[in-house]
């Protein structure tokens, strides 16, 4: 089942959080411990595989990706989808990767932080 782009943020939002919240504590400032929810391996990368044959398509072309900073986590996140297809670019395994567990979320601190503060006071909200 194709999920949409609005519905995979929703669960790494989700996910993020739980992360973030299950290390909350012992002292850390809060930016340490959004730091190291950001880091931490998640159930997937957070990306439909059709927009991930999109920019590798694009990354492999040199059209996407090496212009200064822009964007350094996204390059990132493509780079480490690139890398676990070794070589095997079919949609089929793209898809396979993208759906598999990730190294990390692939996001700034800030992006993070503003995820979590959003899906926190959602969750209040409810």
């Amino acid at each position: 089942m194709d999920e949409s782009v609005g519905e995979l943020a929703a669960q790494r939002n989700e996910e993020l959080t739980s992360a973030f919240l299950a290390m909350l504590g012992g002292g850390r400032l809060a930016r340490d411990v959004i730091s190291s929810a950001a880091s931490s391996p998640c159930s997937r990368f957070w990306i439909t595989p059709q927009n991930a044959m999109r920019f590798i398509k694009a990354r492999l072309n040199g059209e996407w990706g090496d212009k200064g900073n822009e964007h350094t986590m996204q390059i990132r996140k493509i780079d480490t989808i690139i890398e676990l297809c070794d070589g095997d670019f079919s949609n089929s395994r793209v898809r396979d990767v993208v759906e598999g567990p990730a190294p990390s979320f692939f996001l700034s601190l800030s992006a993070a932080r503003d995820i979590i503060y959003r899906t926190i006071k959602k969750r209040k909200r409810r």
